[in-house]
Protein backbone atom coordinates (compact mmCIF):
# COMPACT_ATOMS: atom_id res chain seq x y z
CA UNK A 1 0.00 0.00 0.00
CA UNK A 2 1.42 3.22 -1.10
CA UNK A 3 1.12 5.83 1.88
CA UNK A 4 2.14 9.29 -0.44
CA UNK A 5 5.91 8.91 0.77
CA UNK A 6 8.51 9.52 -1.61
CA UNK A 7 11.90 8.79 -0.49
CA UNK A 8 13.43 9.53 -3.40
CA UNK A 9 11.62 12.13 -4.48
CA UNK A 10 12.74 15.72 -4.25
CA UNK A 11 9.65 16.68 -3.39
CA UNK A 12 10.25 14.85 0.21
CA UNK A 13 10.95 18.22 2.33
CA UNK A 14 7.83 18.84 4.49
CA UNK A 15 9.26 21.45 7.35
CA UNK A 16 11.37 24.63 7.17
CA UNK A 17 13.38 26.21 10.16
CA UNK A 18 14.80 29.41 10.95
CA UNK A 19 18.24 29.20 13.08
CA UNK A 20 19.05 31.93 14.56
CA UNK A 21 22.41 30.15 15.96
CA UNK A 22 23.52 30.68 12.11
CA UNK A 23 21.11 33.11 10.57
CA UNK A 24 19.69 30.61 8.09
CA UNK A 25 17.02 28.93 6.93
CA UNK A 26 16.70 25.25 6.60
CA UNK A 27 15.01 23.38 4.68
CA UNK A 28 15.47 19.15 4.67
CA UNK A 29 18.25 20.26 6.90
CA UNK A 30 19.69 22.12 4.17
CA UNK A 31 20.41 26.09 3.72
CA UNK A 32 17.50 27.86 1.95
CA UNK A 33 17.57 31.14 0.91
CA UNK A 34 14.33 32.67 1.93
CA UNK A 35 12.92 35.29 -0.32
CA UNK A 36 9.35 35.17 -0.08
CA UNK A 37 6.48 32.74 1.35
CA UNK A 38 3.11 32.35 1.69
CA UNK A 39 1.96 32.00 5.42
CA UNK A 40 -1.94 30.33 6.22
CA UNK A 41 -3.16 32.07 9.87
CA UNK A 42 -5.79 29.55 9.79
CA UNK A 43 -2.72 26.94 10.67
CA UNK A 44 -1.01 28.52 13.37
CA UNK A 45 -1.64 26.14 16.55
CA UNK A 46 0.20 27.34 19.84
CA UNK A 47 1.55 25.57 22.64
CA UNK A 48 4.09 23.92 24.44
CA UNK A 49 6.96 22.38 22.87
CA UNK A 50 9.99 19.81 23.48
CA UNK A 51 12.21 19.27 20.74
CA UNK A 52 15.32 16.83 21.56
CA UNK A 53 18.33 16.02 19.00
CA UNK A 54 17.26 12.62 17.70
CA UNK A 55 13.46 12.21 18.62
CA UNK A 56 9.50 13.59 16.83
CA UNK A 57 8.69 17.07 18.33
CA UNK A 58 6.48 16.55 21.49
CA UNK A 59 3.73 18.82 21.12
CA UNK A 60 0.78 19.50 23.65
CA UNK A 61 -1.24 22.58 21.92
CA UNK A 62 -3.57 24.53 23.32
CA UNK A 63 -6.96 24.57 23.04
CA UNK A 64 -7.21 27.92 20.95
CA UNK A 65 -4.36 29.64 20.10
CA UNK A 66 -2.29 31.58 23.21
CA UNK A 67 -4.44 29.81 25.68
CA UNK A 68 -1.54 29.23 27.64
CA UNK A 69 -2.61 29.73 30.76
CA UNK A 70 -5.33 26.66 30.75
CA UNK A 71 -2.12 24.58 29.25
CA UNK A 72 0.14 23.45 31.87
CA UNK A 73 3.47 23.05 31.00
CA UNK A 74 4.44 19.21 30.83
CA UNK A 75 7.78 18.89 32.21
CA UNK A 76 10.74 22.11 32.32
CA UNK A 77 12.16 20.43 29.51
CA UNK A 78 8.92 21.91 27.48
CA UNK A 79 9.06 26.11 25.99
CA UNK A 80 6.49 27.99 24.37
CA UNK A 81 5.74 27.06 20.60
CA UNK A 82 4.16 27.60 17.27
CA UNK A 83 3.64 25.61 14.18
CA UNK A 84 2.48 27.24 11.23
CA UNK A 85 2.46 26.63 7.00
CA UNK A 86 4.37 28.29 4.93
CA UNK A 87 4.32 28.03 0.84
CA UNK A 88 7.62 28.29 -0.41
CA UNK A 89 8.17 28.68 -4.01
CA UNK A 90 9.31 25.39 -5.99
CA UNK A 91 9.03 23.87 -2.54
CA UNK A 92 5.24 23.83 -1.61
CA UNK A 93 3.44 24.11 1.69
CA UNK A 94 6.28 23.35 4.67
CA UNK A 95 5.66 23.23 7.94
CA UNK A 96 7.78 26.13 10.26
CA UNK A 97 7.63 24.77 14.01
CA UNK A 98 9.54 26.15 16.71
CA UNK A 99 9.80 26.51 20.47
CA UNK A 100 12.57 29.16 19.80
CA UNK A 101 12.43 32.88 21.31
CA UNK A 102 13.68 34.32 18.04
CA UNK A 103 11.59 32.51 15.54
CA UNK A 104 8.59 33.03 18.18
CA UNK A 105 9.14 36.55 18.38
CA UNK A 106 9.19 36.62 14.63
CA UNK A 107 6.16 35.47 13.82
CA UNK A 108 4.91 37.72 16.72
CA UNK A 109 5.56 40.47 14.73
CA UNK A 110 3.77 39.06 11.65
CA UNK A 111 0.64 38.58 13.54
CA UNK A 112 0.79 41.97 15.36
CA UNK A 113 1.26 43.68 12.01
CA UNK A 114 -2.12 41.55 10.68
CA UNK A 115 -4.40 42.36 13.47
CA UNK A 116 -7.42 42.17 12.49
CA UNK A 117 -7.09 42.29 8.67
CA UNK A 118 -6.97 38.28 9.39
CA UNK A 119 -10.59 37.69 10.62
CA UNK A 120 -11.49 40.38 7.15
CA UNK A 121 -9.20 37.79 5.24
CA UNK A 122 -11.02 34.79 6.55
CA UNK A 123 -9.88 31.77 4.49
CA UNK A 124 -7.11 33.70 2.61
CA UNK A 125 -3.67 33.67 3.29
CA UNK A 126 -0.67 36.11 3.51
CA UNK A 127 1.90 37.20 1.38
CA UNK A 128 5.29 37.61 3.05
CA UNK A 129 8.49 38.78 1.85
CA UNK A 130 11.61 38.09 4.13
CA UNK A 131 14.22 41.10 4.98
CA UNK A 132 16.36 39.61 7.25
CA UNK A 133 16.98 39.24 10.71
CA UNK A 134 17.83 41.53 13.40
CA UNK A 135 19.68 40.96 16.64
CA UNK A 136 17.31 40.99 19.61
CA UNK A 137 20.00 40.91 22.90
CA UNK A 138 16.75 41.56 25.65
CA UNK A 139 16.83 38.54 27.98
CA UNK A 140 18.94 35.81 29.18
CA UNK A 141 20.67 35.58 25.12
CA UNK A 142 21.01 36.70 22.52
CA UNK A 143 18.97 35.57 19.41
CA UNK A 144 18.22 36.70 15.86
CA UNK A 145 14.50 37.44 14.91
CA UNK A 146 13.39 36.57 11.29
CA UNK A 147 11.31 39.42 9.81
CA UNK A 148 8.78 40.29 7.42
CA UNK A 149 6.96 42.69 5.30
CA UNK A 150 3.37 41.88 4.44
CA UNK A 151 2.90 42.25 0.82
CA UNK A 152 -0.80 41.53 0.67
CA UNK A 153 -3.64 38.90 0.96
CA UNK A 154 -4.92 35.91 -1.93
CA UNK A 155 -6.57 33.10 -1.69
CA UNK A 156 -5.26 30.02 -0.46
CA UNK A 157 -4.04 27.65 -3.38
CA UNK A 158 -5.85 24.66 -3.90
CA UNK A 159 -3.06 23.05 -5.67
CA UNK A 160 0.36 23.19 -7.41
CA UNK A 161 -0.58 24.74 -10.47
CA UNK A 162 -3.08 27.25 -9.00
CA UNK A 163 -0.22 27.96 -6.61
CA UNK A 164 2.25 29.05 -8.72
CA UNK A 165 -0.52 31.04 -11.05
CA UNK A 166 -1.60 32.81 -8.18
CA UNK A 167 1.68 33.55 -7.08
CA UNK A 168 3.13 35.05 -10.37
CA UNK A 169 -0.08 37.66 -10.83
CA UNK A 170 0.94 38.73 -7.39
CA UNK A 171 4.28 39.30 -7.44
CA UNK A 172 5.54 42.81 -9.02
CA UNK A 173 8.34 43.43 -11.20
CA UNK A 174 10.68 44.41 -8.22
CA UNK A 175 9.24 41.27 -6.21
CA UNK A 176 9.62 38.74 -9.15
CA UNK A 177 12.10 36.33 -7.76
CA UNK A 178 10.68 36.26 -4.58
CA UNK A 179 7.95 33.88 -5.11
Amino acid sequence: MDLGVSVSSGDATEWIAFKPQVNAWLMDSEEHEMKGCLLDPSTLKTGWIKIAKGEGADCHWDESVGAYRTNPRPSDDHRRGFQIMLYIKDHGWKQWQSNGVGPFQGLQGIFSKLGTDIEKNEGKVVQLKYTGSEVNDQGKGVTRVPQFEILGWTDNPVNEEEQSKDMASLSSADDEDLF
